[in-house]
């Protein structure tokens, strides 16, 4: 039996709570929320922002940085206005954008919420993709410490050439650094996103990045 999710619920943001409708929370119904008893659900969290908007990106994303309280105090809003407890989810993927523009404790914040209104089983897979030129050791150690366990690198190239054709604001020598710092700060489950066919990459350059 399908139930209304938190039609009364308010934040901790006057903006937010001004522009709600409560009727939006009423069309919001759990119904249809379900599957076999044997599978588990995920959950994407989308971070919108970036330092800069690269060329051949067609994700949405924001580059006004000035945004990321208030998109913050919404995010935590909806996280406590849907709060599914009928499925069970095994895995939490922090997507964008760039998420690693938010410190760990802001990430932090946002992995307790969803922990405390979605039923995640022991052992689920909690990633965070970063980009390189946007973290440090001591930011990717806080992401471990906020209960993230895997991490998935924008790479996209470790040629140079490549990286300045696509607008990317970190060097080949900053992508390296990353995945050593992941490494050194305990995590063992670490993806690379990497691109092919770029024009005027050869055979050769794809093997090299690989």
């Amino acid at each position: 039996k399908g139930k209304l999710i938190n039609p009364s619920f308010r934040t901790n943001s006057p903006e937010v709570n001004e522009i709600w409708n409560p009727k939006w929370t009423q069309q919001i119904n759990t119904t249809n929320m379900s599957l076999p008893k044997s599978q588990n659900a995920g959950l994407y969290v989308h971070i919108p922002f970036c330092v800069k908007k690269c060329r051949y990106c067609d994700f949405y994303s924001e580059t006004d940085l000035s945004l990321k309280p208030r998109f913050l105090d919404a995010l935590m809003a909806e996280i406590e206005m849907v709060s599914a407890k009928e499925l069970s989810f095994d895995t939490l993927y922090i997507g964008g954008g760039i998420p690693s523009t938010y410190d760990y404790n802001d990430i932090r914040q946002i992995v307790d919420a969803i922990f405390r209104n979605f039923d995640y089983r022991p052992f689920s897979e909690i990633t965070i993709e970063i980009n390189p030129a946007t973290t440090s050791i001591e930011q990717i150690e806080g992401y471990r410490a906020a209960d993230i366990n895997r991490l998935n690198i924008g790479v996209q190239s470790f040629n140079q050439r490549h990286l300045d054709f696509l607008g990317r604001i970190h060097t080949s020598g900053e992508a390296r650094k990353d995945i050593a710092e992941a490494y050194q700060a305990g995590f063992e489950n670490i993806g690379l996103d990497l691109i092919y066919g770029l024009p005027d990459q050869s055979k050769a350059d794809w093997i090299e990045d690989l």
